[in-house]
């Protein structure tokens, strides 16, 4: 049952903002079926690969695990898409026992592990408006999930979020179970964030591809939490999963093309911590890939461009999470101090590394044109976490690109590597070929070294 503190939130989402498909589950499904887990899963252009990603859902500890996958194209999606998808839904009807609703948008059909929810939002079923991909596949998949949860039909106080191209952990479902803290209180993780490899694809190329992006991949994560920001966590919509409450509260994910798990995770961040779940990572495909102008398989599509153009990867200066450090200081300080905004950012620009040259007057300015200052006067006294939510993510990254476009331009990813002072040196070792340093640099990661 559903404890009261999550009642309201959840409701007014379910009534106001969720997508119609969220109120037409129940009929789908019947009565009397119950889930220990939930997973949801956007499909686009997968064609049969995606039944490797669902022979790899491992059992759930408290039960069923209900896996629904929103195959999806619009009137635009291009012909090779158009029959991708054909081919996934062909593939998973054909592939499991039975089904209840055919012909419907929605399919119930029986999977090794509990049930495969089917939602048809193709050309043959009802395309998603153009311009609204993969961030409104996965809005309606995790608000159907959050109705099921509403309605005592699911276990789990977890929302799991994942991709059509991966492979999953033997714990998966059990892990986000023995974390500290009860979700549905609003108390410990708004969401947790997986730990993840990608697979490298036997072309050798494209394998240094992906290397060299799951590196920067590290490296960024690792800049944000040496200058203590809140905001160092990865946004990978493959390893995710939210707590409902959270999830209502922050109005679910945007119907963006893209980038719909950073703006997603960026509010969940407001509400509570995001956290990494350490421990047998999940396996993400390391292919080249165009179904969304960013995110990974775009990632390592450019680098590859680059890579055979004889290029370096840019990486951001190691020097720009020092300057950023200098500022959330700066904010540590205005939580609880008296003196002015001034003296608090010259206070700690002198006391920043050498290597870096921190202007405290220009570090001023740049964060007066992005607007930055005055919600930081303005929630002065009201504690950390109130200007931390002011200086969001969103802030952070338009901070770190104003830095890299007017002050120090980005570097090649190995110098980076090679001079960031938040790099533990022992830790690197001397032999950094790219297989080793992106294992080294998960390790550090997920020992906290730095």
């Amino acid at each position: 049952m559903m404890k009261p503190a999550a009642w309201k939130p959840v409701r007014k989402y379910l009534a106001q903002w969720a997508e119609p498909e969220s109120g037409q589950i129940l009929a789908c499904l019947g009565e009397d079926r119950r889930y220990g887990h939930v997973l949801c899963i956007p499909a686009h252009g997968e064609g049969e690969g995606i039944l490797q990603t669902l022979a790899s859902v491992p059992k759930g500890p408290g039960g069923d695990v209900l896996i629904i996958i929103v195959v999806n194209d619009t009137n635009a999606s291009p012909a090779w898409v158009r029959k991708a998808n054909q081919d996934s839904l062909a593939a998973l009807r054909g592939g499991t026992a039975r089904a209840t609703g055919p012909g419907t948008l929605m399919e119930r059909h029986v999977h090794p592990r509990g049930d495969l929810l089917i939602i048809d939002r193709t050309h043959s079923g009802q395309p998603l408006p153009e311009g609204q991909g993969v961030g409104l596949a996965r809005k309606i998949g995790a608000d159907v999930a959050l109705a099921l949860w509403s309605a005592d039909r699911i276990e789990s106080p977890w929302i799991h979020c994942s991709d059509a191209d991966v492979s999953f952990p033997a714990n998966y479902f059990s892990r986000p179970l023995a974390a500290a803290g009860d979700p549905l209180l609003g108390k410990g993780p708004a969401a947790f964030v997986y730990d993840f490899r990608h697979v490298l694809e036997p072309d050798p190329e494209v394998a240094c591809a992906a290397l060299r992006y799951e590196i920067f991949l590290r490296y960024y994560v690792l800049g944000l939490r040496s200058a203590g920001s809140p905001y160092a966590f990865h946004t990978i919509g493959s390893t995710l999963a939210i707590s409902p409450l959270a999830y209502a509260q922050a109005r679910g994910f945007p119907k963006r093309r893209a980038a719909e798990d950073f703006h997603l995770l960026a509010k969940l961040a407001k509400l509570g911590p995001v956290d990494a779940l350490r421990g047998e990572p999940i396996l993400l495909s390391g292919r080249v890939s165009t179904r969304v102008p960013f995110g990974t398989g775009a990632g390592i599509a450019r680098e590859l461009e680059r890579i055979q153009a004889g290029e370096f990867y840019p990486a951001y200066d190691p020097r720009i999470f020092i300057w950023l450090g200098v500022w959330l200081r700066t904010l540590g300080s205005l939580g609880s101090g008296n003196l002015s905004l001034r003296a608090y950012l010259s206070e700690h620009a002198a006391a920043a590394p050498a290597v870096a040259k921190v202007d405290a007057t220009l570090l001023h300015d740049i964060l007066e044109e992005l607007g930055a200052l005055g919600p930081a006067e303005s929630g002065r006294g009201r504690g950390l976490r109130h200007l931390h939510e002011r200086f969001d993510a969103l802030r952070t990254l338009r901070f770190i690109h104003s830095l890299r476009d007017h002050h120090f331009p980005s570097v090649p990813l190995e110098e980076a590597i090679r001079t960031a002072a938040f790099l533990p040196r022992a830790a690197l070792g001397e032999k950094r070929d790219l297989s080793s340093t992106c294992q080294t640099l998960a390790r550090i990661e997920a020992t906290n070294l730095v």
